[in-house]
């Protein structure tokens, strides 16, 4: 997306009604956040990542 594109005005005002709800929500005890760091958790089982975000590989050894 270009950065001096401009914004739909209608969708720009869908969203911010939409996230005037979902605080509204939350604020009133409707619905509960999820922690971050579980919803990293969960992502990171969906994509089959294990406990990390990034793997890191360690060098194979000649034997």
């Amino acid at each position: 997306m270009d950065l001096h594109q401009t914004v739909d005005p209608v969708l720009e005002a869908d969203w911010k009604k939409e996230t005037r709800r979902r605080l509204d929500e939350i604020s009133k005890g409707i619905v509960h956040g999820i922690p971050g760091e579980e919803v990293r958790g969960n992502i990171r089982q969906i994509v089959g990542r294990g406990s990390t975000a990034f793997s890191i590989r360690k060098p194979k050894q000649n034997t």
